[in-house]
């Protein structure tokens, strides 16, 4: 029954990815981003004791489907789809957007207590966030 569970939270997060990836190509980045903060606003509650255990299976099931998804998976596309599936779930996740000037670079993520991707620690210290949806 386990299995079940887990291949449908692979499914979510794997049509929660198309969906970004379409609304990028057809509206942009900055429409696209305004959509899922008003579509997302007023779902976020206060940490709940499950919340770490429900962050974490969205961190697996999000692994689980990038290794299937056919195209490559850029910042952005994974840090709306995250914000997007844990606000469905009421935690609050902040999402950013940070630039550096020079050598140019810019990235986007999703926070909570610190990155939600232990990769990404390294990398937003040395931005400027220019924008953040909470």
């Amino acid at each position: 029954m386990r299995s079940i569970f887990k291949a449908f939270g692979v499914a979510e997060v794997l049509l929660t990815l198309v969906l970004t990836d379409i609304l990028l190509a057809l509206m942009g980045g900055a429409r696209t981003i305004r959509l899922a903060g008003w579509l997302t606003r007023g779902r976020a509650s206060s940490a709940e004791p499950s919340c770490e255990s429900t962050l974490n299976r969205i961190r697996e099931s999000y692994a689980a489907a990038t290794r299937v998804y056919p195209r490559h998976v850029e910042c952005l596309q994974r840090a709306l789809t995250v914000f997007v599936l844990s606000r469905r779930r009421h935690i609050q996740l902040r999402f950013h957007i940070s630039v550096r000037k020079f050598p140019f670079a810019s990235h986007a993520w999703v926070e909570y207590e610190g990155p939600f991707f232990p990769d990404e620690r390294t990398l937003v210290l040395s931005l400027t966030t220019i924008l953040t949806l909470e």
